[in-house]
């Protein structure tokens, strides 16, 4: 796994990774607060709540080892609010 710092240069940069390790997610999601709830029945998604939010976020995996881009963009602009 990356250090934190790569880690969000990586998340953060354009263009986007195509698939992002749901593992390296998780952990770029936490920096920032985030609660991660694993789904426990079928399914390969996470849930990732935040204390600031109003609504958690539910977060489809590719084989449960990869994400899509798309959610990482939508993420990303969520943290960026809660910055500032």
């Amino acid at each position: 796994m990356a250090s934190d710092k790569k880690l969000i240069e990586k998340f953060q940069k354009e263009p986007l990774p195509k698939d992002i390790a749901l593992d390296d997610l998780i952990h770029y999601l936490e920096l920032y607060g985030f609660e991660i709830i694993k789904n426990r029945g079928k399914g390969s998604h996470i849930i990732a709540k935040h204390k600031n939010l109003e609504r958690p976020y539910t977060i489809p995996s590719k084989n449960g080892k990869t994400v899509s881009f798309v959610y990482l963009k939508e993420l990303n602009k969520v943290i960026k609010n809660l910055e500032e």
